[in-house]
């Protein structure tokens, strides 16, 4: 299709998802947040950084 077309693979990639994702259903409502799901109901540890990959490694290997 690329060959055809005569642009980048990238084009036609991004093409297709864009037509894809503009056909797709939505989940939710606009604007309507949906809730964060947790494991054991426990939600997230305190004093735990999401913006920390190595804090959030070294929690992950204690467990």
């Amino acid at each position: 299709m690329a060959l055809e077309r005569k642009v980048p693979l990238g084009k036609v990639i991004d093409d297709a998802l864009r037509s894809a994702l503009k056909s797709h259903p939505k989940g939710s409502e606009p604007g309507k947040a949906r809730p964060f799901k947790t494991f054991r109901g426990t939600g997230i540890r305190p004093g735990v950084d999401l913006n920390s990959s190595s804090e959030l490694l070294a929690v992950m290997e204690d467990e």
